[in-house]
C-alpha cells in the first residue's frame, strides 16, 4: 500500500507545480497584454507628433526655397536703417534659422523615439507568442498529468507495469516543470538585461 501512495502523491505534487507555473504563466500574459497596448499607443503617439513636426518642416522648406538665399540677404539689408534695425533684422533671422534647427533636432528625436518604441513593441509580441506557446505546453502537461493521475488504480494492487508508467510520466513533468523553470529563469534574465 505504501508504494502505491508514493507514485499518487509525487504525481499530486506534479501536477500542483504544473498548475502554480501556469498560473504564473497567465499572470505573465495579462501583464504583457498591458504593456503591448501601452507601447501601441506610445508608438501611435510618436508617430503622430513625427507626422506634425515633419508638416512644420515642409512649411519651412517651401518658405526657404521660395525666398531662397539671395532672398534672405535681401530681407538683413533691404530697407537698410540704423545700425540697431540691422541688428534686429539679424536677430530675427538667427531665432528663424535656431527655429529651424530646434524643429530638425525634434523631428529626429522623434523618429529614434519611434524606432525604440517599434523594438520595444516587436520584443513584446514575441515574449507574448512565446508565452503562449510555453502556456499551451504546461496545459499539454496538465492534461496528461490529470489524465495519469484518473487513470491510477486507487483501491487495486499496484503492479509493476503500472508504476513503471506512473513514474515514466512523472519524470516526463518533472522535466517538462525544469524546461518551465529554465524558461522562466531566462525570462527574468532577459528582462534584467533590458
Amino acid at each position: 500500500a505504501r508504494h502505491r501512495v508514493r507514485p499518487v502523491h509525487r504525481l499530486e505534487r506534479s501536477l500542483e507545480r504544473i498548475r502554480e507555473l501556469s498560473r504564473r504563466s497567465d499572470r505573465e500574459l495579462t501583464e504583457l497584454d498591458g504593456r503591448r497596448f501601452e507601447q501601441q499607443g506610445e508608438l501611435e503617439r510618436l508617430r503622430r507628433q513625427q507626422g506634425e513636426t515633419e508638416r512644420q518642416l515642409q512649411k519651412r522648406l517651401v518658405a526657404l526655397y521660395k525666398v531662397g538665399q539671395i532672398g534672405l540677404a535681401r530681407a538683413l539689408l533691404s530697407a537698410a536703417g540704423t545700425p540697431l534695425e540691422l541688428a534686429e533684422k539679424y536677430a530675427f533671422l538667427s531665432r528663424i534659422v535656431r527655429h529651424d534647427r530646434e524643429l530638425m533636432a525634434e523631428y529626429r528625436r522623434q523618429g529614434v523615439l519611434a524606432e525604440q518604441t517599434l523594438v520595444k513593441l516587436r520584443q513584446l509580441r514575441e515574449r507574448q507568442a512565446a508565452l503562449t506557446q510555453q502556456r499551451r505546453a504546461e496545459q499539454a502537461a496538465l492534461d496528461s498529468a490529470g489524465a495519469a493521475h484518473r487513470r491510477q488504480p486507487q483501491q487495486r494492487s499496484n503492479n509493476t507495469q503500472r508504476q513503471r508508467q506512473v513514474q515514466c510520466r512523472q519524470r516526463q513533468i518533472e522535466q517538462a516543470v525544469i524546461r518551465q523553470a529554465h524558461a522562466e529563469d531566462r525570462r527574468k534574465d532577459d528582462r534584467r538585461m533590458s
